[in-house]
């Protein structure tokens, strides 16, 4: 793979040099940093995920196949993105690659908006796809560019390192879940079964806004991400 040299790190000087083999001579702390933090952002929305089938499976009143789209929907976003995101990272950068992905997932995110306005099943799995394949395009640079980050020697180390940030963002799913999305006590399905007509429509709305609280939060730390790389030009391969 042909290297790309740029170790202009802005504010924060870069001692280190990048080798012909793609890995740094030293670790620079700053951008290994930055790419582990974008590990929790897939366990997020693997549990997020979770409560999404459930949430739509009684607002919608899905069949157990039906509601298992959920998934497939988010599989299918891996399946078909992961060639490109490598072949993305080929003509660009890593750090260009990760920027996409974050944007993709931002999009992703804000497309579940849209989607509960209209109400409409398919509309939250074309999102769902969509955030999918960016949470591939970032999952696929930032295992490579982790690993890379620093003498060849102790990549195994660095990635482990990096992999360890990953419960955090399912842990931080499930509380956002708990805290947002079923804080009303009382199971949905139970809720919904008390009404009927226009008044359990107006709930299975009320609900599904309640739901999308948390997506609410990640585009926040999304936007976030997006812009901390630009403060430090880091090192691209």
């Amino acid at each position: 793979m042909e290297t790309k040299k740029s170790h202009d790190f802005g504010l924060i000087k870069f001692r280190g040099k990048e080798l012909d083999n793609g890995y740094t001579s030293k670790m620079p702390i700053v951008q290994f940093v930055l790419v582990s933090l974008l590990f929790p952002m897939w366990g997020a929305a693997a549990s997020l995920n979770d409560i999404l089938i459930t949430q739509f499976k009684s607002i919608f009143q899905l069949s157990n196949l039906a509601s298992a789209y959920v998934q497939s929907a988010f599989s299918l976003g891996y399946f078909l993105m992961a060639i490109p995101a490598s072949w993305l990272i080929k003509k660009t950068s890593y750090k260009l690659t990760i920027i996409i992905g974050l944007l993709l997932y931002l999009i992703g995110c804000a497309l579940f908006f849209p989607a509960s306005a209209a109400a409409t099943y398919g509309f939250f799995l074309a999102a769902l796809f969509v955030l999918a394949t960016g949470l591939t395009v970032i999952e696929t640079a930032a295992d490579t560019d982790s690993a890379l980050l620093g003498p060849e020697k102790q990549r195994t180390l660095r990635l482990n390192i990096s992999q360890t940030f990953l419960p955090f963002g399912s842990i931080a799913g499930i509380l956002l879940g708990k805290y947002l999305i079923f804080s009303g006590g009382e199971n949905l399905d139970e809720q919904l079964r008390k009404l009927s007509g226009s008044a359990r429509v107006r709930f299975g709305e009320e609900a599904l806004q309640k739901t999308l609280q948390p997506y609410k939060y990640i585009i926040m730390v999304i936007a976030v991400m997006i812009i901390l790389p630009q403060l430090s030009n880091q090192v691209q391969h």
